[in-house]
């Protein structure tokens, strides 16, 4: 609050001017900044003969297309072209509904006006009222497809009550918001929809994608989707999937986007306004998103990572609690109960505000820092790591293992490189005859670049022998920690017999730097460990075995991390390891290296997150030939 004082002698004119400067201040400080920030974005959409132009434009050049893509047999769904089987199907095309075919400023404004960001509450009020107007072009297109027999179907992200009442087949009975979005769109487009061509989240039981993904899936089933419009990125296509190279031949042709600088997934990239700001570039000329010859790369344990919605499904929280969350599993491919103890996480609800969206918000700083690799452990499959992409980025793979202890690569969209993916599954000793509970496979990825590749191995190795001698015979956990040297040694040589530069990264569950640094032996009988392995039991550290030098491509150097992040948030602080070849290390420019090595550090986030820091490093290379 600003505080004003006049002496009783000022002039009224200046007891007026200070009486004003004083609400002005005070109004200022009471407003949100996110709200203040709208204003001109807002005022655009409300009164520029631009923003009209332009969604009148896009419905004049989307009805020229409707007659010409009625004969054809393509698609306009990604999902669709998954599925198949899709050329004999009647046609349709799908629309979003929120500023694309409703107008919702008058909400958008009234909540600027008042200084507030949105509200769920007064957002519900507007759906209520059921008083959009529809934008510039949205009717004329509509009634033109419906002339050429199309179905018009729309997918909004507008929702039925989560948490209320289903029928037997799963529909909601409890959606407010339907019957008045049916009623706007008949008022606003003048023809009755019908309630089969209205899809929101959560009409059915346990489906909540936010990325229309699943409901674009569901009508793929019954037409062709000919065309699709929408104002946001998610409208077309899950946002993580999007290829450039790719789906761009798709705008203007059976994609057809309106402006909206309000709101839309794209922010989902930044925590708030700070980080806005700081996205914002003032160079003069725009620079590409990273450079050909640089290569930004996380590893990190996201522990136990789960898809939220098989969780849900299967009721894991309401039947581990009935099992005093014990250290057992309810199914082979879902975590043990007591795998979130330590955060004390009980519920649904605890998982997403616990778990999720400190990983989201994790996630999303490392995107604005232009990481292109992330390198993940403790996943149990693709769906789980969709919970937490941040946008611009692609799940490349992941392990195919039942058990919930899962590797993965996470790609960003805009990256030079390209990659292939390989499992490793000789490290998870799943033949082995004295191995009883199978471990965790590696997931290899090939970058590529004109001249340029490399292999990067994503290892989780067996936990339980993080240091001292590993041929102790009282631990089973050394013991299958040495049977899966040999599997790892043999994919070593194997990238240098293809003088292949290489890298290892990962939870190696290991002090690999107390082994370097004490010079201990590889095996318990000193022999030479380029010899070959007669007796894994006779292994005795990790790192001088599979280190031999033999043949000479296969040398490696274990970077030196910067570990103090750990003191400070309790992460494990020496199971996180990076190695990398001695042939990678030639290709790097000499200018990012300290000490003849890349930097590392362990990245701290919030804990409850993970036990496990992230382990960063950027590496640069000499000049990649583009000839």
């Amino acid at each position: 609050m600003t505080w004003c004082f006049w002496p009783n002698h000022k002039k009224t004119s200046n007891t007026l001017l200070c009486l004003i400067s004083c609400l002005v201040s005070t109004v200022h400080a009471d407003e949100p900044v996110t709200a203040r920030e709208q204003l001109d974005a807002a005022l655009w959409m409300q009164s520029a003969t631009e923003y009209r132009a332009l969604t009148q434009q896009v419905y004049v050049q989307a009805t020229q297309r409707l007659a010409a893509l009625r004969k054809s047999k393509g698609t306009a769904s990604v999902e669709q072209t998954a599925l198949g089987d899709y050329a004999s199907k009647p046609p349709a095309v799908v629309l979003d509904i929120d500023e694309t075919v409703l107008d919702n400023l008058p909400f958008n404004t009234s909540q600027i006006k008042i200084g507030k960001s949105f509200d769920p509450a007064t957002w519900d009020s507007w759906v209520m009222s059921a008083q959009a107007n529809a934008l510039p072009g949205a009717v004329d297109f509509i009634r033109k497809a419906r002339q050429l027999n199309y179905h018009v179907i729309f997918i909004s992200n507008r929702s039925c009550h989560a948490n209320g009442s289903y029928d037997a087949q799963g529909n909601s009975t409890d959606c407010p918001q339907q019957q008045a979005t049916l009623k706007n769109l008949s008022t606003a487009l003048g023809y009755r929809v019908a309630n089969n061509d209205l899809l929101l989240r959560h009409a059915l039981r346990g489906r909540d994608d936010r990325d229309k993904q699943a409901r674009r899936r569901e009508v793929a089933q019954r037409y062709r989707i000919v065309m699709l419009l929408g104002d946001d990125l998610n409208d077309f296509i899950r946002r993580s999937d999007y290829r450039g190279n790719r789906d761009a031949r798709n705008w203007g042709n059976r994609w057809f986007i309106l402006p909206n600088p309000l709101y839309g997934s794209w922010q989902q990239a930044y925590a708030g306004l700070a980080d806005k700001y700081a996205a914002l570039r003032s160079d003069a000329t725009p620079v590409a998103p990273q450079t050909a010859n640089a290569l930004s790369i996380v590893s990190w344990n996201l522990q136990w990572l789960a898809d939220p919605n098989a969780l849900q499904q299967y009721d894991f929280w309401k039947k581990c609690a009935a099992q005093q969350w014990s250290n057992d599993k309810l199914r082979a491919d879902l975590p043990v109960c007591d795998a979130y103890r330590h955060t004390t996480i009980r519920t649904a609800e605890e998982y997403t505000t616990l778990k999720l969206l400190p990983l989201q918000q994790a996630l999303a700083t490392l995107a604005k820092e232009q990481v292109q690799v992330l390198a993940v452990q403790e996943i149990q499959n693709p769906a789980a790591l969709q919970a937490i992409l941040p946008a611009g980025y692609h799940v490349a793979c992941v392990t195919r293992r039942d058990d919930a202890q899962n590797l993965g690569f996470i790609v960003r969209d805009d990256s030079r490189w390209q990659f292939a993916c390989e499992e490793v599954t000789a490290l998870s000793l799943e033949q082995h005859h004295e191995i009883p509970h199978a471990v965790r496979r590696g997931l290899a990825i090939t970058l590529s670049q004109h001249d340029m590749s490399l292999r990067i191995l994503n290892v989780h190795l067996k936990a339980g022998c993080p240091k001292g001698r590993m041929d102790n015979t009282n631990n089973t956990n050394c013991q299958s920690l040495q049977q899966q040297v040999a599997p790892l040694e043999q994919w070593i040589e194997q990238q240098a017999e293809h003088q292949l530069p290489f890298m290892i990264i990962g939870d190696w569950n290991r002090d690999l730097d107390a082994e370097v640094q004490h010079h201990y032996p590889a095996r318990r009988d000193n022999r030479d460990p380029t010899s070959p392995i007669t007796n894994p039991h006779h292994i005795r550290n990790l790192l001088p075995e599979i280190n031999d030098g033999v043949p000479s491509a296969s040398a490696m150097q274990v970077i030196q991390v910067d570990r103090s992040a750990a003191t400070t948030s309790h992460c494990h602080a020496n199971l996180d390891q990076l190695v990398i070849s001695q042939t990678l290390l030639e290709r790097l420019a000499p200018v990012s290296l300290r000490e003849g090595q890349p930097l590392a550090t362990l990245r701290a986030f919030d804990p409850a997150a993970s036990d496990h820091c992230a382990l960063q490093t950027r590496l640069r290379f000499n000049a990649i030939h583009t000839n």
